[in-house]
């Protein structure tokens, strides 16, 4: 572990089947593929996007068991929220639930950076590699969970935006990948059943460490102050004016007991890391070289909705 990979970068995705953008294909070496994404839900505020690039054929040649699993999945095989409430207008969250497939996917951290200039971007999404039909006769349990082994970078106590701070901790982990780069993520000790005090007490940056938690993923939509007609009038006046606000969080809600500290077995050591944070910035230097390269003709900006699905992890 200390100089190949994390032992482990799982999160596990089980809900309604919100979006489904899967579809079959043959890329540019000839191979069957299946890419795109689904958008599971795990309650009516909350849902996850789930990505896939899966071949038919594993590195040694093998029928891969994650593209057959996937083949299942594609959009003629299943029934979303979202086509269910496009065909019932008049149908609520729950009604179209209850219609929709249930599934469940697996899948990794995976970081996508780009530099800039000065401008540094950074997208954290779920790489899938496995999903399918939740069996019937087994316990259906909505959930967003990972388990992941981190070496900490940093550790900041949270403020407000008043400077106040909050109680939690935020972690900026790094995670091991095979091409000896590392991926840089961060992840939130909640004040919860004594996890960030004890986080505080117990972890240091340069340990190594498992940590175990939820994703959360919310939309959130809150009347803004003032909106109750009390300091409007005239057209609209009767209407309450609401904010709709995203939360992306990647909660720490257990864990190691007790870290591998730096030198000890089983720890990623500081030569890795150094190694590991040289091959990122070569690769965010490409991947904006690259992003400059494709970008369009400059345009008018127009103001877009953006919804918590398009938001990263």
């Amino acid at each position: 572990m200390a100089d190949k990979k994390t032992k482990t970068n799982t999160v596990k995705i089980v809900g309604y089947l919100k979006e489904n953008n899967l579809e079959q294909i043959v890329n540019s070496r000839g191979d069957q593929v299946i890419r795109g994404s689904v958008i599971i839900a795990t309650d009516a505020l909350s849902s996850h996007k789930v990505q896939f690039y899966v071949a038919e054929k594993t590195a040694s040649g093998e029928d891969s068991k994650d593209y057959a699993s996937l083949l299942k999945l594609l959009p003629d095989n299943t029934i979303t929220v979202a086509s269910f409430l496009k065909e019932n207008p008049e149908a609520d969250f729950n009604m179209a639930a209850n219609a929709a497939s249930k599934i469940w996917a697996m899948a990794r951290f995976d970081e996508y950076a780009t530099r800039t200039g000065e401008r540094v971007r950074s997208l954290v999404t779920l790489k899938g590699f496995r999903a399918g039909f939740s069996k019937a006769d087994a316990p259906f349990t909505p959930c967003a969970e990972f388990d992941v082994d981190i070496f900490i970078n940093k550790m900041t106590d949270e403020e407000d935006e008043n400077g106040k701070k909050t109680g939690r901790i935020v972690i900026e982990g790094l995670l091991p990948k095979y091409d000896g780069s590392v991926d840089k993520i961060d992840f939130i000790a909640v004040s919860e059943n004594n996890i960030a005090n004890y986080i505080g007490k117990n972890y240091n940056i340069y340990d190594t460490v498992n940590i175990k938690g939820d994703l959360i993923s919310l939309q959130e939509r809150t009347q803004v102050a003032g909106s109750d007609n009390s300091e409007f009038f005239g057209r609209g006046a009767s209407t309450p004016q609401f904010e709709t606000t995203f939360v992306r969080e990647r909660r720490i809600m257990g864990g190691s007991k007790t870290p591998i500290h730096q030198g000890e077995e089983g720890s990623v050591t500081l030569d890795f890391v150094k190694n590991g944070l040289a091959a990122r910035e070569v690769k965010m230097t490409a991947n904006g070289e690259k992003a400059a390269a494709t970008a369009p003709v400059s345009k008018p900006v127009q103001k877009q909705t953006v919804t918590a699905d398009d938001l990263d992890f």
